[in-house]
């Protein structure tokens, strides 16, 4: 089945089965004009550096297993992780197992 971008009232109801998990709409530049693109936002805490690096390598894995790319960022002791669609300019069910995935790890 063909991913398909989720609208708003299938975006709320996916946000109840993930906790801290934000959904946020940002600014992407694009041409002819920039566009509006529905993201999910998390930021996860660590005690330390080895902690938060090695989170970013379990999430680098669950990503190459789903063949589905979030934005992971990190420094000392957290990470954030951005999660959407971006062919399809916006949020998908996929973007939510990746979510849920995630969440699964850091327990």
């Amino acid at each position: 089945m063909e991913a398909r971008r989720l609208n708003g009232d299938e975006i709320k109801q996916q946000l109840e089965e993930i906790k801290g998990w934000r959904h946020q709409i940002t600014e992407i530049p694009a041409q002819p004009q920039n566009k509006n693109i529905d993201m999910l936002f998390k930021m996860f805490p660590f005690s330390d550096y080895k902690q938060t690096r090695e989170f970013v390598n379990k999430v680098a894995d669950i990503a190459e297993s789903l063949a589905h790319y979030p934005t992971v960022m990190f420094a000392g002791n957290y990470s954030t992780v951005t999660a959407c669609t971006l062919d399809l300019e916006g949020l998908t069910e996929e973007d939510f197992a990746l979510a849920k995935q995630i969440d699964a790890i850091n327990g």
